[in-house]
């Protein structure tokens, strides 16, 4: 592990970005002023777990944590290898934060408060930008072969599941059971409900889905049943029962495609689309043949019905990263990796921020802009791959607002906030941010 003063070495000090105006934003090529002498306390994850590719069974983004704050520090850096490549985020829990390694192959479960390695299983190859699930018992992972692997927190392994029709590309626990996004390019895709020994319980065709499913929870809905939400590249969102995976409706919002992962709060689902043809790109995002970044949508559907709430369309950019949704705030980040809050029952631009550096089509082509929120907090990677710090309610009535703090981290994931500490790849490494002690 690194000491402090090779972290701020390698990934630049965390520095002011100012709260009052984007000219406080250094600009292009400028180095961040370094605000941090001191070391962030170890992580402490116990509290406000981020177990699942976007934190919970409803892809909200908001673990409940208390978060690192608004000054945080560098707590360490762990590297899996110099040839290690880390394309999915990593996933914390109880004291434990899990990481695949796609170089190597292998999966790591690492301390989390000092980083030290618990253990790994190698030969685990995994689908691209796919991070591990976890659960109180089990570590899954979605595996060549046509497979779901289920390993203990002690890295033995415990089952694996039964074939499924295509790829796993995406999975959501919920219920009992493991909700399976296969996608495949020769059309036999599908969504798969798993129970907990790796059996199909049901399997429902649909277009090829690249991002982690949301399960409902509402009251009074088929009789109580649970929903769950999917959206696939054809541009169509389904609603099937939790149980039976019988379809309660489906829709197309503005846009070709849904790559972005549905977010469900309370008896609404919001869902990120997008428009134009595809070059290259991976499992989270693309560019359109021409170079631009094409136009899409975010659309709020009433879970019961399939009503449209709203729909907030641009003829510009698409939305290809998860959306996050808490206490009627929600946080999307478009194509270019411009941060919007929206007001959750209008669809309105609250405010705006976007990174110090605009991206080209290239530097942004594939990017997860994801955002993580965090006790008044949103944390976020942008496009010149820097760590972005901005207050929930930093602005009003569409206007542009800056970050509190950024940190130069070379970040190769979304962030993830868990406890009082956040964690984000970056190349080969996996970095820890966390709080400041403020004794002297």
């Amino acid at each position: 592990m690194s000491t402090r003063r090779s972290v701020l070495r390698t990934l630049g000090s965390l520095g002011v970005v100012g709260s009052a105006g984007c000219a406080a934003l250094p600009g292009v090529g400028d180095a961040p002023r370094p605000m941090l002498e001191r070391d962030a306390t170890p992580p402490d994850v116990r509290d406000g777990p981020w177990r699942a590719p976007r934190c919970d069974a409803r892809n909200s983004g908001v673990p409940g944590a208390v978060g690192p704050g608004n000054a945080p520090g560098l707590a360490w850096r762990r590297s899996l290898g110099d040839e290690s490549r880390i394309t999915a985020p990593p996933v914390a829990d109880a004291g434990d934060v899990f990481v695949h390694d796609d170089a190597s192959r292998s999966l790591f479960c690492l301390d989390a408060s000092d980083a030290s390695e618990r253990w790994r299983v190698e030969g685990v190859t995994a689908a691209p930008g796919a991070p591990p699930t976890v659960t109180d018992d089990a570590v899954y992972i979605l595996a060549t072969g046509r497979r779901v692997r289920s390993f203990g927190r002690d890295g033995s392994e415990t089952w694996r599941s039964d074939r499924l029709p295509a790829m796993p590309r995406a999975v959501t626990v919920g219920d009992g059971r493991l909700y399976v996004a296969c996608a495949s390019a020769d059309g036999e895709s599908a969504l798969v409900a798993l129970d907990t020994a790796g059996s199909v319980v049901w399997t429902r065709e649909t277009g090829r889905i690249l991002a982690p499913p949301a399960v409902a929870e509402i009251d009074g809905t088929s009789g109580g049943e649970n929903s769950v939400v999917v959206g696939d590249d054809a541009g169509t969102v389904t609603c099937v029962g939790a149980g039976d995976g019988r379809v309660r409706w489906r829709d197309s919002p503005v846009g070709d495609w849904v790559r972005a992962a549905p977010v469900v709060d309370g008896r609404y689902a919001y869902v990120g689309s997008g428009t134009g043809g595809f070059d290259g790109g991976t499992s989270s995002g693309h560019r359109t043949q021409s170079g631009d970044f094409g136009g899409g949508a975010v659309t709020a559907y009433d879970v019961r019905t399939g009503e449209t709430r709203w729909s907030r369309t641009s003829d510009a950019v698409s939305v290809h990263s998860a959306p996050a949704n808490g206490g009627g705030r929600l946080f999307v980040a478009d194509s270019r990796g411009t941060l919007r809050r929206l007001d959750a029952e209008t669809g309105e631009v609250v405010w705006r921020f976007s990174a110090s550096r605009p991206p080209g089509p290239e530097s942004a082509r594939g990017r997860d802009y994801a955002p993580a929120v965090s006790n008044g907090l949103v944390f976020y990677a942008g496009p010149d791959r820097r760590l972005y710090v901005v207050e929930t309610d930093a602005g009003e009535g569409g206007a542009h607002v800056s970050a509190r703090f950024r940190a130069d981290a070379e970040a190769t994931t979304a962030p993830v906030v868990a406890g009082d500490s956040l964690f984000v790849g970056a190349e080969n490494e996996v970095v820890a941010v966390g709080r400041v002690d403020p004794r002297p």
